[in-house]
């Protein structure tokens, strides 16, 4: 059987290594690319965490402030119930004698 004869190259045709390395590059742009968009998107992630982060201290810090609001309310209230029902125990001593 008679053999084919070896395709030869032609002088303007890139060699197997210098395609290979055309493909290579190629690939390392690509992931160059895709390195890139990653440290992107940790950068838009983390900076979405941070305004997460300062809001949701904003609430903290009106709820905290509310709540030292509501227990200083409290405290007078407590100290109000206790001159009525002073008052009051007083009154009742008086018209029992």
């Amino acid at each position: 059987m008679p053999r084919s004869p070896k395709r030869s190259r032609q002088p303007d045709e890139p060699s197997e290594k210098q395609r290979f390395e055309i493909i290579l590059e190629d690939v390392q742009k690509k992931l160059q690319l895709l390195s890139e968009g990653q440290d992107q998107l940790r950068s838009e992630i983390q900076e979405g965490f941070q305004r997460d982060e300062f809001r949701e201290n904003q609430r903290f810090d009106i709820v905290e402030q509310a709540l030292k609001e509501n227990s200083q309310d409290i405290k007078k209230l407590r100290e109000e119930v206790r001159n009525l029902v002073g008052r009051v125990t007083a009154h009742e001593e008086a018209h029992v004698k």
